[in-house]
């Protein structure tokens, strides 16, 4: 029995331990600080770049001809065309620069809308670019009327057109003229007409130019004796034979001579003057034929003229 009463004691002295039941208070020591997690940003995947496949072709022609020869001259226009073919993905804010050599150029003429001459260049702008579309712009330019030809009988002008996308060069086109030297026009050299030398007029040949080289003062010597000679004795016979024959009606009457037999006499004395005159005109024309002066249709023509004079004389006289 006194063994479970010292149990019971012992039971009843113990103390009975209390738990605080009150929620502890968040204090800085030996408690760490909780803060909400800011959420990580999220990243949107990288736009892709178009991978440009272009077809670009540069053109050049004569835009008109001024001296039409083909060929492209000084002072000339010329028309440049570039043309882009999209053979890939869409295109958008494309830049087409194109850089000539204006040392021998005057200013463009534009006549496309999205073409501008700025900073010395060619700067044409294209919005979009379908795939598969083709694309053209173009503008001309006036060749100086004087370029220097270094005495070359042409010179060659190149010229290069770029395409930029995003400010960088996705694909170049060249090309090149040949201007023609102008060919200098000769100065005219006066030539003096040719002066017609007369010919001379040809001489008879044969016995007909007997005297061709006779000069004329010669000839007219020859014809006043011959003249002279005949009109002397022409006279001399006459006053013979008047003063013998009785050439008038006194000297006749005193002879014993009629007036008929007279009359004979100054017939007769008629026809020798007649005979004497024909003989001087036929050796004119002799000596003129053979002097060359006078054509032998010409004395033919006169001599025929004598011989009808002569038988008109004598059919009168019958």
């Amino acid at each position: 029995m006194s063994s479970s009463r010292a149990l019971a004691q012992v039971a009843e002295e113990t103390p009975t331990a209390t738990v605080d039941t009150e929620t502890p208070t968040s204090t800085s020591i030996g408690i760490l600080d909780t803060e909400t997690p800011i959420p990580a940003p999220t990243l949107e995947p990288p736009t892709a770049t178009p991978n440009p496949d272009l077809t670009v072709i540069k053109l050049a022609n004569l835009e008109n001809d001024l001296n039409q020869n083909g060929s492209i001259d000084p002072g000339e226009v010329v028309r440049y065309t570039i043309r882009i073919v999209n053979n890939g993905d869409e295109l958008s804010n494309l830049v087409i620069q194109d850089i000539s050599d204006w040392d021998k150029f005057k200013y463009p003429e534009q006549d496309n809308g999205n073409c501008y001459f700025t900073n010395g260049m060619i700067e044409c702008k294209l919005d979009i670019l379908e795939p598969g579309e083709t694309e053209e712009v173009s503008y001309k330019v006036t060749l100086k009327d004087v370029l220097d030809f270094q005495g070359k009988p042409s010179i060659e002008i190149q010229n290069k057109a770029s395409v930029l996308l995003g400010g960088s060069v996705v694909a170049n086109a060249e090309t090149a003229i040949n201007v023609s030297a102008p060919i200098p026009t000769p100065t005219p050299t006066f030539t003096p007409a040719p002066t017609n030398t007369p010919e001379p007029t040809p001489r008879p040949t044969g016995a007909s130019a007997l005297g061709q080289n006779w000069p004329s003062s010669l000839i007219v010597i020859m014809l006043s004796f011959v003249g002279i000679a005949v009109f002397t004795y022409m006279g001399g016979l006459a006053k013979f034979q008047r003063i013998s024959a009785g050439g008038n009606e006194d000297a006749g009457a005193e002879k014993g001579l009629t007036k008929d037999d007279v009359d004979v006499i100054e017939k007769r004395l008629t026809l020798f003057r007649e005979g004497v005159i024909i003989i001087f005109i036929v050796s004119t024309q002799l000596l003129m034929g053979i002097a060359g002066t006078l054509q032998s249709d010409g004395v033919i023509s006169l001599l025929s003229a004598i011989v009808g004079y002569v038988f008109g004389r004598a059919s009168s006289r019958s």
